[in-house]
């Protein structure tokens, strides 16, 4: 909440998502990782700054799944 700046950190290893440090906060506003793959785990990690102290965020993850095969036509 009343954050200026967001840096993410995404990752498939939790001790890399973990151990990053908050970079200097630059300007790209897109991120295009391609598709997921299939059966891996993801972890991503925010750092908000609010103008005077950087808050450090919890780790989150998810797992993908394989699909499920399509029905026969």
């Amino acid at each position: 909440m009343n954050a200026v700046l967001h840096t993410v950190y995404f990752g498939e290893t939790f001790e890399d998502v973990n151990t990053a440090t908050c970079g200097s906060g630059g300007i790209e506003l897109t991120y295009a990782p391609g598709p997921p793959a299939k059966e891996t785990a993801y972890f991503q990690r925010i750092y908000e700054f609010d103008g005077t102290d950087t808050i450090k965020g919890d780790v989150w993850s998810f797992t993908t799944m394989t699909p499920p095969p399509l029905p026969p036509p």
